[in-house]
């Protein structure tokens, strides 16, 4: 109730990314970033003509002869009988201006020799980083993204406003400052205001009961404790979109279903 009051008294329309109880800096937790200005709350349209797009490589996905790793393959890293490891990789999408993936500059040489010293969240693992241009080149040079979550309902405005700040600063960190943090904090940025226009009590209510809720409350702190990689992001981000999914969609999807299996019903009899 202390942090509720304390979050009441911020300027109006300020966004909770741009907070330092959300950047671990270990300063003022309430204090607003100065890179980061409040904005107006903007109206947040039902549907955009621009669907925005997480791109997900899995690990898995990344290594063809691999060392069957359960569970750490899924989320940490995957490993080639060659003895390279394999981390995946995250991206978003929206729209034709607006392409958020983070590499480090030169390609990190990463093997079960050193993939203990790379993943410690150190100053001294940080390293030089660039942005990539277009999901487009980076499926023509490496491979198409592994799966892709596609969101309707966003905030483009916190959306912009958290990327213009958040690129200014290139550094790369394999734990720390990757491609799934910047992935995962560009969502909460996104998603911030999408109820604005729900009643209250019915839309807590319903955040309360939702198991997605839980289950991308779950994830976070998980990633939170050790570090955000895209097997940790497929599954919060799937969890998120699924809260924020239109209703009205949700129910054409389930008419469509409905009509499809009384077609196959016709057909079979």
């Amino acid at each position: 109730m202390r942090g509720a009051l304390r979050l009441k008294r911020l300027p109006a329309g300020t966004r909770l990314a741009a907070i330092e109880l959300y950047q671990h800096t270990g300063s003022s937790p309430l204090q607003v970033l100065s890179t980061s200005p409040a904005i107006a709350p903007p109206a947040v349209e039902a549907l955009h003509l621009e669907p925005l797009v997480v791109h997900v490589w899995t690990a898995v996905g990344s290594v063809e002869d691999r060392i069957r790793l359960p569970v750490i393959e899924r989320y940490v890293v995957a490993l080639s009988r060659k003895g390279r490891a394999f981390s995946g990789h995250t991206a978003l999408e929206c729209g034709p201006h607006l392409y958020i993936s983070h590499h480090p500059r030169d390609r990190l040489s990463i093997g079960a020799h050193n993939v203990v010293q790379e993943a410690r969240a150190t100053p001294e693992n940080n390293r030089p980083g660039h942005w990539g241009l277009s999901y487009g080149d980076e499926a023509a040079t490496s491979r198409p993204s592994t799966l892709q979550i596609r969101f309707r309902v966003y905030n483009p405005l916190y959306l912009q406003a958290f990327w213009n700040s958040y690129r200014e600063d290139k550094t790369y960190n394999f734990t720390h400052r990757n491609c799934s943090t910047v992935v995962v904090q560009a969502i909460d940025a996104a998603m911030e205001g999408v109820f604005a226009d729900k009643p209250f009590w019915p839309t807590l209510l319903r955040m309360l009961l939702d198991p997605d809720m839980w289950l991308a409350g779950s994830v976070r702190v998980r990633a939170e404790a050790l570090a955000w990689s895209p097997g940790l992001v497929l599954d919060y981000v799937s969890a998120v979109r699924s809260m924020t999914y239109p209703r009205h969609n949700f129910r054409q999807r389930l008419a469509r279903r409905w009509r499809a299996r009384q077609r196959r019903t016709r057909q079979d009899g």
